[in-house]
């Protein structure tokens, strides 16, 4: 699998995003708290929009309601959806969070579920001196030095 710094990540992921045909474009970011995935959502929303596309950006997961709403009625929705999800695509029990992902959270099985198709990017950020490396299945990993630790509220 390829792993790349932020900006190439980035630039990866525009160029992916722009080939792919479907309507909405699905697009995953996975990674484990303080990793980046906020700062890869917003950096790719702001290019996309400064391209004229139509940019949904989530910053948490989606739950079938709104899957249901894409199959239903997808042309009422922004033409690239950018997924945040706080865990690793492998892993259901995420250590030290205390915190189970179920299959009604994960953009790939809800796409897969209710609108029987696949989530068209699958993004792995992470900082190695924040959290071991992704082991789920990625189309790339961005490996993020850049990215600090936020403080608590």
């Amino acid at each position: 699998m390829d792993e790349y710094n932020f900006q190439q990540g980035l630039e990866e992921s525009l160029r992916i995003i722009e080939n792919v045909k479907a309507r909405p474009k699905l697009v995953a970011v996975y990674g484990w708290p303080n990793s980046g995935k906020s700062y890869l959502i917003n950096a790719i929303g702001k290019c996309l929009e400064e391209r004229g596309v139509e940019v949904y950006k989530g910053s948490g997961s989606l739950r079938e309601e709104f899957y249901e709403g894409i199959r239903d009625r997808p042309h009422s929705f922004k033409d690239v959806l950018l997924i945040h999800c706080a865990w690793d695509r492998k892993i259901i029990f995420v250590p030290g969070l205390r915190r189970v992902v179920f299959e009604d959270e994960d953009p790939n099985e809800l796409s897969n579920r209710i609108l029987n198709r696949k989530v068209d990017l699958n993004i792995g950020i992470y900082n190695p001196n924040h959290f071991l490396k992704l082991e789920g299945e990625y189309d790339f990993i961005i490996k993020n030095l850049d990215s600090v630790r936020k403080p608590k509220a």
